[in-house]
C-alpha cells in the first residue's frame, strides 16, 4: 500500500544509494522540496517513492557522478491510524 502514497510536506524519507550504500535521512520543505546532498534541492512532492528513486538516480546519471546507481526510497514518518467503532482501534 506505501508504494503508492504520494510525497507530501513534512514527510522524512530515507534515501540509500548503492554503492555507497550508505541511507541519508531527508525532510521535504513546505514547497515540496528535499535538500540531497550533493544534488541540491528536487522537487518531490506528488511522487511515490518509485518517482524520487528514478529522479535521484536520473540526476546521478545525468551529472555522470554514478552511472548503475541503485536508490532505495523509503517513508520514515508512515503511519496509519485506525479510529471508530472497530474492534482494536490504534496506530
Amino acid at each position: 500500500m506505501k508504494d503508492f502514497i504520494k510525497i507530501t510536506p513534512a514527510d522524512n524519507v530515507a534515501v540509500a544509494i548503492n554503492p555507497l550504500a550508505k541511507g541519508t535521512v531527508v525532510t521535504v520543505d513546505n514547497d515540496g522540496d528535499i535538500d540531497f546532498p550533493t544534488l541540491g534541492k528536487l522537487h518531490v512532492a506528488g511522487l511515490n517513492r518509485w518517482g524520487v528513486a528514478q529522479m535521484i538516480k536520473d540526476e546521478l546519471r545525468s551529472r555522470e557522478l554514478l552511472r548503475d546507481a541503485v536508490v532505495t526510497v523509503e517513508f520514515m514518518n508512515f503511519k496509519i491510524s485506525v479510529i471508530g467503532e472497530v474492534s482494536r482501534p490504534g496506530t
